[in-house]
Formats: C-alpha cells, sequence, structure tokens
C-alpha cells in the first residue's frame, strides 16, 4: 500500500486517530505505532495492566505524520494505519538512495549524503 499523510486527531488508549482529508477518519492502532520491545524499554521493561493509558508514544495530537496504509474496508467504512511501517520503508529508502549514490560516486563521504540531504529540503 502506500504512504500518506495525516495529522493526529486524538489519542485513544488502543491507538491514534488520524485525519486523512476532510471527513476521511482512520485508525492507527497501538501495534502499528512502535515496536513493542522499544516501547517496553522506554518504560524500563514495565507495562501497567490497569489504568488508563493514553499513550501514542512518538505520535502528538495536532502533528503530521507519515503512515503506511495497511488495511481498506470498504464494507465498515475503516482504514488501517501504520506509522511504524511508514517510518521504516522511508529508511528503506534513504538507504537505497545513499547505496546508489555512493555506487556512482566512490569518492562519497557521510558529510556529502548529509549536505545533499540538507540541500534537498
Amino acid at each position: 500500500m502506500q504512504i500518506v499523510k495525516g495529522k493526529v486527531s486524538r489519542i485513544a488508549t488502543f491507538g491514534a486517530f488520524v485525519e486523512l482529508g476532510e471527513n476521511i477518519e482512520a485508525l492507527c492502532h497501538n501495534t502499528e505505532i512502535e515496536d513493542r520491545r522499544r516501547r517496553d524499554e522506554g518504560m524500563g521493561g514495565y507495562r501497567p495492566t490497569s489504568g488508563p493509558l493514553k499513550s501514542a508514544g512518538p505520535l502528538e495530537p495536532g502533528k503530521e505524520y507519515d503512515f503506511k496504509i495497511i488495511k481498506i474496508s470498504p464494507e465498515t467504512r475503516r482504514i488501517g494505519l501504520s506509522y511504524r511501517a511508514a517510518v521504516k520503508q522511508l529508511e528503506r529508502k534513504e538507504i537505497e538512495q545513499y547505496r546508489s549514490a555512493s555506487k556512482s560516486s566512490s569518492t562519497a563521504t557521510i558529510g556529502d549524503a548529509l549536505k545533499s540531504k540538507l540541500s534537498a529540503r
């Protein structure tokens, strides 16, 4: 599926609701926000089992992020998103760009890669 930009509208105990456009809202479940291993490490390995846990990891309401569409259900009019899959896909793309750039120029350095990335912004 494809990468889309969306604005986090609100955080729930089970994930984040994301506005993709006018009257189009999708859900990014907690399992699709961060790797479970990283999430557990961030809390010292402790995961509370009771009480309201409203945490969507790095996602904050009102901010825009890239998401990968992982599920579309026209019958129930629901869209499932993955933040971590989008991050991984964008990282792979950057690695491929770096590899192709380093193949074309055997003297490319990390500094050159950073300069080209900053100038592209």
